[in-house]
């Protein structure tokens, strides 16, 4: 009340004193409060180097050549091979023009060659402009007009407008400049020229291009590198940068880390968004400083490997308003690392306030809203009011910031920039602009600044200015809640109506009218939302910001309201659908595949609805049918008892016979009993204190529960037969390589997962399990688990591994298993599939086969590296292609048009590669599927999996749209009649045998779609230990799996017949097809585009040459048949 009274009497004083002016300008503030908050609060001056940035990455170089410079998972540049790089592609460009000012467009994925690049522009004595090539292109248009060169790949060009400039590739063989000099430009630049542009929105839809000068750069540089003391560690410290490169977020990272001597990560966006794969990450590399927007960090820590991501050091937040609850997930991590807020916009050179955590005194305990801090190095910044004055202490301002950090303006747009970059009346020396944010703020007591939102967040709603972000803060007080947006839409009154999107902790939550009611014990009703839309999250820009223009409008999910199920039909097919894909509430007209199904869920609920309601539904009626209202009626409509599997349990005092799939395996083991070819192994990295009694007895009860893993095979009266032993213990004592220098404990754990999966299995003897556990550090084990392929497949590992986690759980709590007892064997469904397969059954599933493979080739012929060897030696190598992600939501729009599943259209896609490389028009592909299609069979652990070979008719050179039908149809008909094991279809077919390649099929193609445990453990970080894989049953074998980002395509192949450069090839020949077949439905397989831009360019030179080569050799041979044209004289033309 005191400081009121003040304003008051200030007030007061002012307009006796001045009563012809406006009371707008009237003060509040005395003189002492008015030098505090635009002095002393802004005391920040301190002295900087003047020099560019190449200037002084060129001076670390020098001082540290060797050290490691950038990291981009397994290439490492050290600081002479980036510096010798950058200088190459630097001299090329000033041949090209490049000078002080001049805008190089950069367009590139994340890479080591990317921070070349940006190097190199800035040597060249110009300004990089990076662009994101997920951008439609009349936008990149826009960001790129004016540039003098575009630097690039070839793989984004398609993507990429057409320019008059000209275009360098980094992922060129032979790259124009690789000839030129590796030493340094001469230095062309000043500290006031441009060392950037970079495009943020414009309210206009004209994007705003901030042109930042190197002295901008610089001074936020020194800031960072003296408050992180990164002279400090010997080596320097280790820097991440995890967003792209079009927005300023990742400059935190990127130059003080090249500066300083440290070494900058650049982590992939597919790694960097998923917690698991950068937990794995870090766990390798240790990173000391990370900057990170808040969302992202909010969803990497909601993970279980969350708190492994977490850096060393220092851990930087920007972007967002940084939450108290995200404070308090991070200290309950336990992290070591100093949390720090940064903000700043990107008009002021990445960041102006900074506010390290270990030093705020939290004053206000209510506020959600952690402060932006104080002003950083030789930065002031104001909270002004309408008429630019300022604003007392705890009064909402708009935020100008003036000082070192402030930009030259927007590129090319001086009316908007006079709008936004001010001139500073604060301060009376030299020019010194300040600049406009938007923002609205206010000063806390101690002097930080605390934001409030945006200044455009203010709407009016009725009548009523209502600021939006106050009712975000009260929806993400209900507990219910995770995140909550609020846009003003407008009605269809052409009035505005407030739209809540919110993201719940349980998904199905039903939260409309309460959360309305809940608003309204808060808020006036006029700021209750109208409408409140669940969204299983909210969309995110390139940067990790929430993308508000890209939030559906309400009447776009009208079609999502929950119905519930209404007939008893309706009642059992919902709990069946919720049971499969794991939710908890599915609305009848949900469509499945939208949802997440896919073909082996598929296969589980009609195995489900044959058993529950006794009908004979084929598993085409669910593609035909996909939502619960209409599966439930053709249930109703069906006839006839159920077509499904009853599995009996049979008396153990008997010969068990051996499934078709493990007498295959075993023969194979009779031909070469050394052979560690059906080997699985699966290491799993265990972090967090290990409770090792628990683990071992964990093991051991699985091996106990599971009679597969007690069993052993040997002849009796001729006849290979199960024998079950009584019982199995597994001892696992540690392996202790805590003693090795820390290098080499990995290396070591390496050597021996790779030994130990070579190592071959006795089926006559087992065990044919064995796990050991390898001690690498007092929190820090590997379990390694080899099981020989006779036992289990891969549906089975994701079984024992999700056993494994609950029973250790209940184990270290003191618990009796908390596992409910098989219904069957793996030794009962042996005995039934014999049993079964043979007779009207058997006759009636074989002859569809028979017909389907009718005439079909048995050998795909590709174009190997190398002769086919008389023998197979099932040598392999493995390379992983993560597709582009725009792809993934490209994929699914298609599917759903076309109401087929990813595998299918993959299939199709790949289908079209194989034709291509092959020149058939008939082929067969394999693909594995899970065979559990009687539900008992989904907990047990053994050998299952079947190999079905998916014809390809290719014939007539039909679009893809129809080509695809025809591969609906055909995966449809072969997942009906998956129960025949390939051993029978190969004994029946007859197909030409040899020991150089596999009967029937050759190449495989599977997705990947096998349930995933959650892998939590009590107290422990769990996470897979890659085993190398060195062998392969097939020619080719592709693996496809679906993340929440993208696809990932995982090659096998026989190192006998493909070097790795081939299959690369292969790689991006799959994904251009891809791309081009679910954009270009309608376009014929024949031209579909295959290669790339730079390979067609490659091929038709190739095409000119040879064409002008035969031309001069006919020249030489006669040369009066050559130049003549066909007129009716014959004269030479």
């Amino acid at each position: 009340m005191a400081q009121i009274a003040s304003y008051f009497e200030t007030l007061l004083q002012a307009a006796v004193a001045a009563s012809s002016t406006p009371v707008s300008r009237l003060p509040l503030l005395n003189a002492n409060e008015h030098t505090r908050l635009l002095n002393g609060w802004n005391q920040t001056a301190v002295d900087y180097p003047r020099r560019c940035l190449q200037e002084w990455f060129e001076a670390q170089a020098a001082r540290t050549p060797h050290r490691p410079a950038v990291r981009f998972g397994e290439r490492v540049l050290s600081y002479r091979e980036l510096n010798q790089a950058a200088n190459q592609l630097a001299h090329h460009l000033r041949r090209l023009g490049v000078g002080p000012d001049s805008r190089v467009g950069l367009c590139v994925e994340r890479s080591a060659e990317m921070i070349v690049a940006l190097m190199a522009i800035l040597k060249a004595g110009g300004a990089y402009v990076p662009v994101n090539a997920d951008n439609p292109k009349p936008r990149l248009g826009q960001q790129l007009a004016g540039v003098v060169a575009l630097i690039t790949e070839h793989k984004l060009e398609a993507r990429l407008p057409a320019l008059a400039a000209p275009i360098l590739y980094l992922d060129s063989p032979q790259p124009p400049w690789a000839k030129e000099p590796g030493s340094n430009p001469p230095l062309t630049t000043t500290v006031e020229n441009l060392v950037y542009v970079i495009y943020t929105s414009g309210s206009s839809g004209v994007p705003k291009g901030v042109a930042v000068r190197h002295r901008n750069l610089v001074n936020y540089t020194y800031f960072i590198t003296q408050l992180l003391a990164v002279e400090a560690p010997v080596e320097g410290l280790q820097f991440a940068t995890v967003s792209t490169l079009a927005a300023d977020l990742g400059n935190t990272c990127i130059y003080p880390a090249l500066v300083s001597g440290g070494c900058l990560h650049v982590i992939a966006y597919e790694i960097a968004t998923d917690a698991h794969r950068l937990a794995r990450y870090t766990a390798q590399y240790p990173i000391d400083v990370l900057k990170i927007v808040p969302s992202h960090l909010a969803a990497l820590l909601d993970s279980p490997e969350g708190p492994q991501v977490l850096p060393r050091r220092y851990l930087f937040t920007g972007g967002e308003t940084l939450t108290r609850t995200l404070v308090n997930k991070v200290a309950a991590a336990g992290a070591s690392c100093q949390l720090i807020n940064h903000y700043g916009p990107t008009e002021t050179t990445v960041g102006s306030l900074i506010l390290p955590l270990r030093d705020y005194q939290d004053e206000e305990p209510e506020s959600e809203a952690i402060p932006l801090g104080r002003p950083i190095a030789n930065t002031q910044v104001y909270i002004l009011d309408a008429q630019q004055q300022p604003v007392p202490v705890g009064v909402v301002g708009e935020l100008y910031i003036g000082g070192e950090g402030v930009a030259a303006g927007y590129l090319g747009q001086p009316e908007l920039s006079g709008q936004k970059f001010l001139s500073n009346p604060f301060r009376h020396t030299g020019v010194a602009p300040m600049y406009r944010s938007g923002d609205l703020a206010r000063y806390r007591a101690n002097g930080l600044v605390e934001f409030l939102g945006r200044s455009d967040d203010q709407v009016k709603v009725r009548g009523y200015r209502i600021e939006l972000g106050e009712i975000e803060y009260i929806l993400g007080q209900h507990p219910a809640i995770k995140q909550a947006v609020v846009l003003a839409r407008a009605d269809a009154g052409g009035g505005k109506q407030l739209v809540a999107y919110v993201v719940a902790r349980n998904p199905q939550s039903a939260v409309g009218n309460e959360l309305k009611a809940y608003v309204g014990e808060h808020l006036p009703d006029y700021m209750v939302p109208s409408v409140i839309v669940p969204l299983g999250k909210l969309p995110l820009t390139p940067n990790g910001k929430i993308d508000r223009q890209a939030l559906p409008a309400p009447e776009q999910l009208a079609v999502k309201t929950y119905i519930p199920p209404r007939t008893p039909t309706e009642q059992q097919v919902a709990a069946i659908w919720r049971e499969v894909l794991k939710r908890d509430q599915i609305s009848v007209q949900d469509n499945f595949f939208e949802l997440g199904g896919h073909s082996l869920a598929a296969t589980q609920v009609i195995s489900r609805v044959r058993r529950a309601l006794n009908a004979d539904v084929p598993l085409r009626t669910l593609f035909e049918s996909p939502t619960i209202e209409k599966l439930a009626q053709a249930v109703d409509k069906s006839s006839g008892p159920k077509r499904g599997l009853s599995i009996p349990r049979v008396s153990r005092n008997q010969q068990l016979p051996l499934s078709f799939a493990q007498q295959r395996l075993w023969t194979l083991d009779q031909i070469d009993p050394k052979n560690s070819l059906y080997n699985i192994a699966r290491g799993l990295r265990i972090r967090g204190r290990l409770n090792r009694l628990a683990l071992e007895r964990s093991l051991n009860e699985i091996v106990s529960r599971h009679e597969s893993q007690r069993t052993i095979f040997r002849l009796s009266e001729g006849e290979p037969v199960q024998v079950i032993a009584r019982s199995l213990t597994i001892s696992l004592a540690p392996e202790d390589f805590s003693r090795l220098p820390k290098a080499e404990r990995e290396c070591e754990a390496r050597r021996l997962a790779a030994e130990e999966v070579q190592r071959p299995f006795d089926l006559e003897q087992g065990p044919l399990i064995r796990a050991r556990l390898l001690r690498l550090s007092e929190d820090d084990y590997i379990l390694l688990l080899t099981m020989h392929h006779i036992i289990s497949d891969a549906w089975s590992a994701g079984v024992f591994l999700e056993e494994l986690t609950e029973l250790y759980a209940g184990f270290v709590a003191a618990q009796p298993s908390p596992l409910v007892e098989l219904e069957v064997q793996y030794a009962d469904y042996a005995h039934w599939q014999r049993s079964w397969l043979q007779g009207e059954a058997f006759e009636s599933e074989i002859s569809y086969w028979r017909e389907h493979l009718k005439g079909a080739p048995t050998i795909l012929n590709l174009p190997f590296d190398r002769p086919r060897p008389r023998v197979a030696s099932f040598e392999g190598a493995y390379e992983s292609f993560p597709l582009a992600p725009e792809l993934s939501p490209l994929l699914r729009r298609f599917n759903q048009q076309e109401d087929a599943t990813v595998f299918m259209t993959l299939l199709a896609v790949f289908q079209v590669l194989l034709g291509r490389y092959s020149g058939q028009e008939q082929l067969l592909v394999g693909t594995d599927v899970a065979n559990r299609t009687a539900p008992e069979l989904e907990r047990l652990i053994g050998f299952f999996i079947n190999l079905l070979p998916m014809r390809a008719d290719l014939s007539g050179n039909p679009t893809f749209r129809e080509f695809l039908a025809r591969v609906r149809e055909s995966a449809l008909a072969a997942f009906m009649h998956q129960e025949v094991p390939f051993e029978r279809l190969v004994e029946e077919l007859r197909p030409e045998r040899s020991p150089a390649h596999n009967p029937l099929v050759q190449v495989l193609f599977v997705m990947q779609n096998v349930p995933r445990p959650s892998r939590d453990m009590p107290g422990l970080i769990l996470s897979p230990f890659e085993i190398p894989i060195t062998r392969s049953k097939f020619d080719l074998a592709v693996f496809m799996v679906e993340t929440p980002h993208n696809l990932i395509a995982n090659w096998l192949y026989s190192t006998d017949l493909f070097n790795r450069s081939t299959v690369q090839r292969m790689a991006g020949h799959f994904e251009n097809l891809l791309h081009s077949a679910i954009t270009q439905p309608e376009a014929r397989l024949g031209a579909l585009q295959m290669l790339s831009v730079a390979e067609e360019d490659r091929r038709n030179e190739e095409n000119s040459e040879r064409k002008r080569s035969q031309l001069e050799k006919l020249k030489r041979i006669e040369p009066r048949a050559v130049g003549f044209s066909a007129g009716s004289e014959g004269k030479e033309s």
